[in-house]
């Protein structure tokens, strides 16, 4: 994100400070698949790091268990920010609906209590029988798993 170092501004009005910038962010990402039992349970852990150049290090971990590719139940910390809840179900082989909750763990938790969120999410190109991707060589991905 931000590849170069911006100034904030909207048309010809300046937004903040003389100083203000929008500085280059370095993301790395993992995150690995694990099958559990005789394949009725995956666990996916993954952990994101986010670094501004003149800024802080930002650390997300996610935890995600899904049973028979048709439910998934995780958690989520967001530095010592926030902490979440996720509940996903499959209602069709190649959508996922679900609703996930956040709760503040700083100061903002007088201002916002917390949030809802609701998930619709649609993978292109089939779903968890394969697909039009059995017929296409590429490697599994536990974004396109479930």
């Amino acid at each position: 994100r931000q590849l170069y170092v911006n100034k904030i501004k909207q048309g010809s009005f300046k937004i903040g400070s003389t100083g203000s910038k929008l500085d280059p962010i370095v993301i790395f990402g993992v995150k690995r698949k694990f099958t559990l039992g005789a394949n009725d349970w995956s666990l996916v852990p993954a952990a994101i790091l986010q670094y501004a150049i003149r800024g802080t290090p930002f650390v997300q971990a996610n935890c995600m268990l899904f049973y028979h590719h048709k439910m998934g139940l995780g958690a989520s910390v967001r530095g010592n920010s926030f902490a979440s809840a996720i509940f996903q179900i499959r209602f069709m082989k190649n959508v996922v609906a679900g609703i996930a909750y956040d709760y503040p763990l700083n100061k903002f938790r007088a201002a916002g209590a917390n949030s809802f969120e609701v998930i619709l999410h649609f993978t292109p190109g089939g779903g968890e029988d394969g697909g039009s991707r059995s017929r296409i060589n590429v490697a599994e991905c536990p974004d396109f798993d479930f």
